[in-house]
């Protein structure tokens, strides 16, 4: 039997942006995910049980940026090889064994991200996806997790603290240009001491904005930072 599921956190304070469409967005519309499809191909249930809570919650938090656009997650499981978690477009999401249950958080962020505009006009904005995911995972750990920080929460914010030639020195370009210091580029512009409601104002604003301009690309502009779409574009 799956653990029982927690109750529901207070409702968020209303993003001044489209709160009709979010409503749209239930259960009705995406079933939850069945625990026989959650982490069954591993042998730690304890573990299995305490990813299953936050999984939950963190769904039902993400949903509240999906409008009427979600990709449903159908199956979450333990993969061997690729990042530590990964999420495709047919709603499966990979997660190696080792991996903190934070980038689980993250993961659940594509299905928004994919489903949003910033994606599916297929311009520049779509670089953005892993540093918007991070930034759901930073503010969903602080009011999900009982650490705070969590370490992975301590590394971002130490890059926050940092210049951007002093964020992209060294080693690990990749996960620097694409992940990491885009990340705190937008935390940044937010204050680290921030929620999940704030987090999705900002994102309402953002899609906004992109919608004001006719759909071109604006991410780039209004943040300073061009990450790179592709590995080949990222200097060796």
């Amino acid at each position: 039997m799956p653990p029982p599921v927690p109750p529901a956190p207070p409702a968020a304070a209303a993003p001044t942006a489209p709160a009709p469409q979010v409503a749209a967005v239930s259960d009705d519309a995406y079933p939850a995910l069945p625990y026989s499809d959650f982490l069954a191909n591993g042998d730690d249930e304890g573990r299995r049980q305490a990813f299953w809570v936050v999984f939950h919650a963190g769904e039902k938090e993400a949903r509240t940026f999906a409008l009427n656009r979600w990709i449903p997650v159908v199956r979450v499981q333990y993969t061997s090889a690729g990042a530590p978690g990964e999420w495709s477009a047919n709603g499966v999401i990979g997660m190696k064994g080792t991996t903190d249950v934070g980038a689980l958080l993250h993961e659940l962020f594509h299905p928004v991200f994919a489903a949003s505009e910033f994606h599916t006009a297929g311009d520049r904005d779509g670089a953005w996806s892993e540093a918007f995911c991070n930034v759901f995972r930073y503010y969903a750990e602080t009011e999900l997790m009982h650490e705070h920080p969590t370490k992975w929460q301590s590394s971002i914010d130490r890059v926050v603290a940092m210049t951007e030639e002093q964020a992209l020195s060294g080693g690990e370009q990749w996960r620097k240009r694409k992940y990491v210091y885009p990340t705190s580029v937008i935390i940044k512009k937010m204050g680290p001491n921030q929620t999940l409601s704030v987090w999705r104002q900002h994102w309402f604003e953002l899609l906004a904005m992109k919608r004001q301009a006719g759909g071109g690309a604006v991410l780039d502009q209004f943040f300073g930072y061009a990450p790179p779409m592709h590995k080949s574009d990222v200097p060796r």
